[in-house]
């Protein structure tokens, strides 16, 4: 006999007993995986673009780029840089305003889970 988990096992009976460790150990794993996919996406980073002169932007440019943010917070390791482009007359210059969400390589793509499952809003304002 062998002893484990305060309790005596037989040999053929071990390796049962030790897959159901394995089982709930899984379950846990994957609950802790939840849980942690649940506080990543209710993070949320704010970032602010202010264009300055748009109007006479919208009549002379066919794209502005912003500088290049992160989208992160303060217990997350890797950060996801990225850019945000607009067509100010529209992407086909219809007169709509387009605003485009670039994710970018950055430091360490690598590190970083691609496709990137995050949720991103943008808003426009008017000032």
């Amino acid at each position: 006999e062998v002893a484990g988990c305060g309790g005596m096992y037989k040999r053929g009976a071990r390796a049962e007993h030790m897959n159901e460790h394995v089982e709930l150990l899984a379950a846990e794993n994957k609950a802790l995986l939840e849980r942690v996919a649940a506080l990543e996406s209710a993070m949320c980073t704010s970032g602010e673009w202010i264009v300055d002169g748009f109007s006479a932007k919208r009549q002379a440019e066919r794209r502005i780029y912003s500088d290049e943010m992160v989208m992160s917070h303060e217990h997350v390791a890797h950060r996801y840089p990225f850019q945000l482009r607009m067509h100010p007359g529209g992407p086909n210059d219809d007169g709509a305003v387009g605003l485009y969400f670039a994710p970018r390589r950055g430091e360490h793509p690598h590190r970083l889970e691609w496709p990137m499952k995050k949720k991103v809003e943008v808003r426009i304002v008017n000032q």
